[in-house]
């Protein structure tokens, strides 16, 4: 999956550190996730946690318009962790070196942070390639929010 990563300067003089996930560079094992209904619906609760902005916004946003970006904002990167709905690592019963206190999004500050491992938890019924895919784009998001960077998904 191809992200992109930049800051934006705000009219308030924040620098805001941006994962743009752009729906219309995706590639087709990335589409599978997208496009497949069971992983579709198990991405669902974690990008409505994501910004969402049509490409043009953003592309003003990139020139320094930032102000109709700074309106479609969701939550800061910190709050979207908070918000999940399953916040423990989906290994951690699994995993020799699991921390219960530390492999958790709730477990998250400046100076410490849940490790890189953590994976998100998403049914098991069926793994597909479709399933491996929306893991893989659930860990660039829960990673880019770790790293207090917001997640836009442009289109």
């Amino acid at each position: 999956m191809q992200t992109f990563e930049y800051s934006l300067h705000l009219d308030t003089g924040e620098t805001m550190e941006i994962v743009e996930i752009s729906m219309k560079a995706l590639d087709a094992w990335t589409e599978k996730a997208f496009s497949d209904p069971a992983a579709s619906k198990a991405l669902t609760g974690l990008l409505s946690l994501c910004t969402k902005v049509p490409h043009q916004i953003l592309e003003d946003a990139k020139i320094g318009y930032t102000k109709p970006l700074e309106r479609l904002l969701k939550s800061p990167p910190v709050g979207a962790l908070m918000k999940l709905d399953k916040p423990a690592c989906f290994n951690v019963s699994d995993c020799i070196m699991a921390d219960k206190d530390k492999c958790t999004t709730r477990f998250w500050s400046k100076a410490a942070k849940f490790p890189e491992c953590w994976d998100y938890h998403l049914p098991q019924d069926e793994f597909t390639s479709a399933m491996a895919a929306a893991q893989e784009i659930a860990k660039v998001i829960v990673m880019a929010w770790r790293d207090g960077k917001y997640v836009i998904i442009s289109g």
